[in-house]
């Protein structure tokens, strides 16, 4: 198999893989999942985790879980973050055939890991990785079955010019719970509205995103930072709820543990850059407040607003610009507010941008 599965934001791409993993571990061959971030990776191996019902075996890493089907299946999370002494008792499993489904980032496409893998490879967020990784798949003896899935569909004439070598299915529907979220655009200067918005959320019992596009506030360009919205609200008439602060510097334990709270509900607004842009499931949440809009582009915005919605309430996007915005930028946002589909939405980005260079 090489196919390129195409479905909206929210359709059930995880549980696809998933399913094609535990049948690639029934035939004891390893599958092996590749996210393009770490904290998408390991957002996969908490949520495949809590899908199978996995558990830590007697004696192992937080990093091996082990679950029963049939016969025991274990799975294991690589990431360039763990640390080396569990980096090397991990790939030291993976080359004896001891694990079965390994979820990681381009670390796990190291000569001495990957020549192992003879069964199944999906690949998360295709688009993010590059025809060079792509081809040290096919160099493998055998060729592995390879599953690529995006969830930013690139135009299909275009599609089938880039990724002419695979075959296309795409999932049209989905769940019957998905609502279109309704989409605002908002000024820096309406913060008190935008304010008013996320304590109605808070007081209806949702939780609330709070999406930066930077990690620290920079003199050159004027654009949000977490570190200083964070700050300013928890000064604001916000600051009796439970704020909390996500982005990618931190340790891979400290995530993880905010993404668990996250879950259970004990965090009411997150504070965070775009690296929840992907995989992130928390249906109590109904707002994402991204600022600094003007700073993303379609495919990524619509990838933030894909973050709510994903339970039975209604939810809601509001993206905050700069006061003056140029007319690509106008023509971008405008297209984010009006539509819901990610297929309209990537033709609407290849018109203003164009096709570029193929």
């Amino acid at each position: 198999m090489a196919r390129l599965l195409q479905g909206e934001v929210g359709s059930g791409k995880t549980i696809i893989a998933l399913i094609t993993l535990l049948c690639t571990a029934l035939e004891n061959k390893q599958g092996i999942l590749l996210a393009p971030t770490e904290v998408l990776a390991e957002q996969h191996f908490i949520n495949l985790c809590e899908l199978v019902h996995a558990s830590i075996e007697f004696g192992n890493n937080d990093n091996v879980r082990v679950f029963t089907l049939n016969n025991k299946i274990k799975i294991a999370l690589l990431t360039g973050s763990l640390n080396q002494k569990v980096k090397e008792k991990t790939r030291l499993m993976i080359v004896n055939n001891e694990v079965d489904i390994i979820i990681g980032t381009h670390a796990l496409l190291q000569d001495k890991i990957s020549k192992n893998f003879s069964g199944l490879i999906v690949i998360d967020e295709q688009q993010r990785f590059g025809v060079d990784q792509r081809n040290l798949l096919l160099k493998r003896n055998p060729i592995p079955n390879m599953l690529a899935m995006s969830a930013t569909p690139i135009p299909r004439t275009l599609n089938m010019t880039l990724y002419g070598d695979l075959s296309l299915s795409t999932i049209k529907t989905m769940p019957n719970r998905k609502r279109d979220v309704k989409t605002k655009w908002m000024r820096i200067s309406q913060f008190e509205e935008i304010e008013f918005s996320m304590e109605k959320e808070l007081k209806n019992g949702s939780q609330v995103f709070y999406v930066c596009p930077h990690i620290d506030t920079s003199e050159k360009i004027e654009v949000s930072s977490v570190t200083q919205e964070f700050e300013k609200l928890c000064k604001s008439r916000l600051s009796k709820y439970k704020i909390e602060l996500l982005h990618g510097r931190m340790k891979i334990d400290a995530k993880q543990n905010i993404m668990e709270k996250l879950r259970k509900g004990i965090i009411d607004i997150l504070v965070t850059t775009p690296i929840i842009e992907v995989g992130v499931d928390v249906p109590n949440a109904t707002l994402v407040v991204i600022n600094s809009a003007e700073r993303f582009g379609i495919s990524q915005l619509h990838q933030l607003r894909g973050r709510v919605g994903r339970g039975d309430k209604k939810s809601k996007c509001i993206i905050v610009s700069s006061e003056e915005t140029n007319e690509l930028t106008t023509q971008r946002l405008t297209a984010v507010v009006k539509s819901n589909d990610g297929f309209k939405l990537s033709e609407e980005d290849l018109k203003i941008r164009g096709p570029g260079e193929i």
